[in-house]
């Protein structure tokens, strides 16, 4: 269940669209009526705080009656608080897992909560109910590069700027598959877009040759990058074309990776257009 097992690296993670390593302030208040909420009885209640105090770690609660174990409530989120302040957001986040406790549901209404609160994470439960899973929210990441890219290709194409903000709407807007392709559908059209107004050319091929002709571009090879790339999408995903009738599958991994790699794709053709006064 612990988290930093499941996410090692959270602290190198930025936090430009969702809290990877802090707690928003409003969280606090609404963590204690989580705590009163999935707390049927004291016994319960009780459960929970000695099992923060496992997670924290300090002293346990010795009160038994529901009336002192709320009033303990507090006392808890406020030393958990304080170990988020001084750098342990693993604790916050192991404290919410031991709220969900493979309880049916509760991961559901957890992960809700943490959308609600823009944190970039959630969790899923086991098939056994033994055991919760910890995931980086699937579009925190892939954002973080589109934005990066989306800044500095304006210059080049308008059309490639606006189909990075569509790329971005489509995942901040839903997290399944379609949301994804539609967002490297995206990033296809602006590779194409942007090869189009470096080589000036309607055709990305026609594109592609004359800035390999140019010889101003660096290696060829990686010129052509881009073309390969273009062509790669549509021959493994032939549905990002609209109007296709054929069907296929692009995991959030894969995802991930197309639109790294056009990213970067993009990134160094503008550096090259700078290079070459064209930007």
């Amino acid at each position: 269940m612990s988290f930093k097992n499941d996410v090692p690296n959270y602290k190198s993670y930025r936090e430009d669209k969702y809290h990877m390593q802090t707690v928003p302030n409003a969280v606090w208040s609404e963590l204690e009526g989580l705590i009163r909420r999935y707390s049927n009885d004291a016994s319960t209640l009780k459960g929970y705080l000695n099992r923060f105090s496992e997670i924290i770690p300090c002293e346990p609660t010795t009160n038994w009656g529901w009336d002192f174990l709320t009033n303990d409530i507090g006392y808890f989120v406020r030393r958990i608080k304080n170990k988020v302040t001084n750098g342990r957001f693993d604790i916050f986040m192991d404290c919410m897992g031991a709220l969900v406790d493979c309880v049916s549901g509760r991961d559901e209404e957890i992960n809700d909560f943490f959308e609600e609160h823009k944190i970039g994470y959630y969790c899923t439960v086991d098939t056994f109910n033994i055991r919760i899973h910890w995931h980086i929210r699937e579009d925190s990441d892939i954002v973080d590069e589109m934005s990066s890219t989306k800044s500095i290709i304006k210059s080049a194409s308008q059309q490639a700027y606006d189909e990075f903000e569509n790329a971005i709407r489509s995942l901040e807007n839903s997290k399944n598959e379609r949301s994804r392709k539609d967002a490297v559908r995206s990033c296809v059209s602006a590779l194409e877009a942007v090869i189009k107004a470096y080589g000036n050319d309607d055709e990305i091929g026609n594109a592609t040759k004359i800035l390999r002709a140019e010889k101003v571009w660096g290696l060829e090879d990686i010129v052509k990058e881009g073309h390969s790339v273009f062509n790669t999408m549509h021959r493994l995903y032939p549905d990002l074309r609209h109007g296709s009738t054929e069907v296929s599958t692009m995991s959030i991994e894969e995802a991930e990776y197309w639109i790294g790699r056009i990213s970067n794709y993009l990134k160094y053709m503008q550096k090259m257009a700078k290079k070459n006064g064209r930007n």
